[in-house]
């Protein structure tokens, strides 16, 4: 990976004071715990700030830059962003301030200088995505003024306090377009989804193609929960290595390995347990229909805690996709140009290519939208949402 140079920004305060942005070192690991400790009251669910080990590795790796503001040598400002170089994907997280510095833009430098070391053809990234919170509407502005595309919504994704939506935002490099395989092949319950992305960022139409399954869910597979953590990740290593199993999930491990009695059915998963959600990484089954496997999957794991699951599905099989919304996942974000092909090719696709994906998710909490505040089209994301999910679980209930 080329190498990020530290940087130094200075900004101006007025009446003397300075701010300075700067790439954090080792030795600011205890005062970057201690900011998200103040900021988030202790209930901060991300391990690579609580962890001190966890922090000292990302502070260390060239696969992260992470940014502080600091004033009069306290830590008042943090922005992460983590580097897939493989994939050509950063993704930015953990942006927090002190309120009072919040009025003097300063994220939004930090931020700005990331985006400009990585973007670009001949850089590390053709994307950089964001999850933002709704509790306010700040984050959604400042991603927004950055040049982020909103492309959906993850319902009550995350406890941070009490169950959270969050947003799904992204930034793209112009050259991108060269190279995202198009046309996608869709239902039509996802037309709407993919509508609302195509105008945010002017793509051309989807291919609209309908699918029926002619089997329904089949008996609830019986599964095994496997919940030690190097022993997956060494196992789904070996399963990559041996290219056994299908994986896509950027910035995410598994440490769970769901199992079927007959082996037939190896599925794995990340699960954060200070969150209570977790994400389908990959896996493989055999004589199983795929719908039977998610829907025998989304019971399994409500029994340790899982409270919301999610899924990536590429956007060019209309069987597979119906497959998914048999198992009653919902589609909550559409993500163009999401994964590049960097295999030899393979099915329909080729190297080189950046695929298209429909984000999907099963949340097992009451649906709670009332205190949360949505920008611009965000709005048009939740509504679609709403609608699929009053369709699928409340509308067929009152079918003659």
């Amino acid at each position: 990976m080329p190498n990020l140079n530290d940087f130094v920004l200075t900004h101006d305060l007025g009446d003397g004071k300075a701010i300075n942005i700067r790439r954090a070192k080792k030795a600011d690991a205890y005062k970057i715990q201690e900011l998200y400790y103040v900021l988030y009251r202790g209930s901060y669910p991300l391990t690579v700030v609580n962890n001190i080990e966890e922090l000292n590795h990302a502070l260390a790796s060239e696969e992260y830059v992470w940014t502080v503001m600091e004033s009069d040598g306290q830590i008042v400002g943090s922005v992460v962003h983590e580097i897939d170089a493989e994939q050509r994907i950063g993704k930015s997280f953990g942006a927090g301030i002190l309120p009072e510095f919040r009025q003097h833009n300063l994220m939004h430098l930090a931020m700005k200088q990331v985006q400009d070391m990585l973007l670009g053809k001949d850089k590390l990234c053709d994307l950089i995505y964001a999850t933002t919170r709704t509790e306010s509407a700040a984050p959604q502005k400042l991603t927004e003024k950055l040049g982020y595309k909103k492309l959906g919504i993850f319902p009550n994704v995350r406890k941070v306090i009490d169950y959270e939506t969050h947003c799904l935002t992204a930034i793209f490099s112009p050259h991108i377009w060269e190279i995202r395989k198009k046309p996608p092949m869709l239902l039509p319950e996802l037309k709407d989804l993919y509508e609302i992305t195509r105008v945010e960022l002017g793509l051309p139409h989807a291919q609209i193609q309908d699918h029926i399954c002619e089997n329904e869910i089949g008996k609830h597979i019986p599964f095994e929960i496997i919940s030690a953590p190097n022993y997956v990740y060494y196992k789904f290593s070996q399963a990559v290595a041996d290219k056994t199993i299908r994986y896509f999930y950027p910035f995410h491990n598994p440490n769970i390995l769901i199992s079927s009695k007959d082996m037939q059915v190896q599925l794995y998963l990340y699960h954060s347990l200070e969150a209570n959600h977790s994400c389908i990484i990959g896996g493989y089954f055999e004589g199983y229909d795929y719908q039977t496997v998610l829907d025998s999957l989304a019971s399994a794991v409500r029994t340790i805690g899982i409270r919301y699951l999610e899924l990536l599905v590429p956007a060019y099989n209309p069987q597979l996709l119906r497959e998914v919304l048999n198992a009653r996942f919902l589609p909550s974000a559409y993500f163009p140009a999401f994964k590049l092909v960097a295999d030899e090719p393979a099915d329909m696709f080729k190297k080189g290519e950046r695929l298209d994906y429909v984000v999907f998710s099963r949340s097992f909490e009451i649906l709670d939208f009332k205190n949360i505040k949505l920008e611009g089209i965000y709005k048009k994301f939740l509504k679609y949402y709403y609608k699929m999910w009053r369709s699928m679980y409340i509308d067929d209930v009152f079918e003659d």
